[in-house]
């Protein structure tokens, strides 16, 4: 296994792997601070989620959506439909942004669009979803 600690020349070192690390100080020099316990764990951090939400009801074929990722800072966003029973297009404005409106001019009442959001963050993405029920205002 490779070292997992970095020292950026300031006397400061930094942990750069998950693990459990038992602390020795050896050698001479200033030290300060105390250990207590003689153990470190570092624990994974939990993967990014994402999610969507109807923001705003514009007409009854009309709504905007905005995607939301928790846990990692977006640097990318993909709209489509992927799915629903209305079987026509649906028009998206803003495709490649966080927020989007999605119009469905044909869509009869009742019907519905599944829309998802692939939201693209450093080291991956995800892809949240949400359904669009038309007809409601």
């Amino acid at each position: 296994m490779s070292n997992p600690f970095l020292n950026d020349n300031t006397r400061n070192w930094y942990i750069t792997a998950v693990g459990t690390y038992t602390s020795s100080i050896t050698g001479t020099g200033n030290y300060t601070g105390t250990v207590n316990g003689g153990t470190l764990t570092i624990n994974a951090a939990p993967a990014p989620t994402g999610s969507v939400a109807e923001i705003n009801r514009i007409t009854a074929t009309q709504v905007q959506l905005q995607a939301t990722l928790t846990g990692a800072t977006a640097t990318g966003y993909s709209w489509s439909k992927i799915g629903g029973s209305y079987g026509g297009a649906v028009g998206i404005s803003g495709f490649t942004l966080q927020t989007c409106t999605v119009t469905a001019n044909a869509a009869p009442t009742g019907s519905n669009s599944i829309i998802q959001c692939i939201i693209s963050y450093s080291g991956g993405s995800v892809s949240p979803n949400i359904t669009v029920t038309w007809g409601l205002i």
